[in-house]
């Protein structure tokens, strides 16, 4: 089987990229769903922008393709006939216009109905109220034509982009005063000028890595996200993985179900952002494309490119849990070269370091979360939540 990796912002590269911040976390991404691919029997290529310098290219396993940055699309037009299966990590107005370029069938990913359904924070939330679940408040608000919405509003609330990936130009906003400041900082960040204003839920924030075949959930994950506020800017600085909270992974479960059940044509790895708390798990947004967990979840199990190569396998109909699969714990985390003198012990710890452009990502593993906690704790000030509540 011949898999063609295309992440975005390794394939696009230049001096310019305005997207360069989020260069290490693309190279983690790829490397470990990449080697998983290649443990479970698949030929993979990765496209990769000319214009990186080619030291960087022995991070990664397969087969690179180096191609024009300028000319991405005419690359992928000619690439698309040399492959069985396509995936393609990019964010969401990106994506949308890639996956035009391949049929669904060679998506190893959901189809380009539901990439375009999903990709908008805003209409895939209406949506998933529709189908029951339990989703924060949302309204949008086109700050190109529109300001009267944004009156009467309760706060606390979070102000993103519409079309956005990682968090950048994400805030959380008690007052009217912050509020006008965040739609001035946000309307830069979205291609289309919409902002979206969702309720702010209390609780530990996570998301569900979920990878889904022709019978439903192949496979799942449940994972803490670490979430930073820093001034009322929300950053995501990484997670840990698997959380094995038994009242928790009931609700998930009956999510990842519920979700195929709305979504019957639903295939591949999907990631949904989730907060839970008393009161059950809220889904806040859905990415239609691999995620960083992937890099935790590798590192505990190898095994997990199987699943993504058997989504359109009739025979595979049981859902297995991350967490029955493995003993122990992965964590993923990103932070500037200068404080990683200032992080904690690595005794117990097994870890690989990706720094890139002044940045690093590391991936860890370990038998338990206290390990985790002392290794990252330097960087766990100003969460959005008490982590303690998930240690305990």
């Amino acid at each position: 089987m011949r898999v063609l990796i295309t992440e975005y912002v390794l394939s696009t590269y230049h001096k310019d990229d305005t997207l360069i911040y989020l260069m290490p976390e693309a190279f983690t991404m790829v490397e470990f769903l990449a080697y998983s691919l290649i443990m479970n029997g698949a030929y993979v290529g990765i496209t990769m922008s000319s214009l990186i310098n080619s030291s960087l290219l022995s991070i990664l396993p397969g087969s690179i393709i180096v191609i024009d940055p300028h000319n991405y699309f005419d690359e992928m037009s000619r690439l698309n006939k040399n492959f069985d299966y396509v995936i393609v990590i990019a964010p969401p107005k990106e994506l949308v216009e890639i996956i035009d370029l391949f049929d669904d069938e060679m998506l190893l990913q959901p189809s380009r109905k539901l990439i375009k359904l999903f990709s908008s924070k805003y209409t895939i939330v209406k949506e998933l109220g529709k189908c029951g679940f339990k989703v924060p408040e949302t309204k949008i608000i086109d700050l190109k034509h529109e300001h009267s919405s944004i009156s009467g509003t309760n706060f606390p609330i979070i102000v993103k982009p519409t079309y956005s990936a990682g968090s950048e130009c994400v805030y959380l906003v008690n007052s009217d005063n912050e509020l006008r400041q965040a739609l001035l900082n946000t309307i830069n960040c979205d291609p289309y000028g919409m902002v979206v204003l969702q309720d702010f839920i209390n609780g530990v924030h996570g998301s569900i890595s979920v990878v889904y075949g022709v019978n439903g959930p192949l496979f799942y994950s449940l994972n803490l996200q670490l979430i930073k506020n820093i001034n009322g800017s929300l950053r995501f600085i990484g997670g840990i993985l698997p959380i094995r909270k038994e009242e928790i992974l009931n609700d998930v479960e009956r999510i990842i179900h519920g979700l195929f059940t709305c979504y019957p044509e639903l295939r591949g790895y999907v990631g949904l952002d989730v907060v839970w708390n008393n009161e059950g798990v809220c889904i806040i947004e859905v990415n239609p494309r691999p995620t960083t967990s992937i890099a935790g979840i590798v590192s505990l199990y190898p095994g997990f490119g199987k699943y993504m190569l058997s989504i359109h396998d009739r025979n595979m109909t049981q859902t297995a849990f991350l967490g029955d699969l493995i003993n122990g714990y992965a964590y993923y985390v990103s932070y500037n070269n200068e404080v990683a003198d200032s992080l904690g012990m690595n005794e117990g710890v097994d870890k690989e370091i990706i720094s890139i452009f002044q940045r690093t990502v590391e991936v860890g593993k370990t038998s338990n979360l206290i390990n985790i906690y002392q290794r990252i704790k330097p960087l766990l000030n100003n969460l959005v939540y008490d982590i303690n509540d998930v240690l305990r």
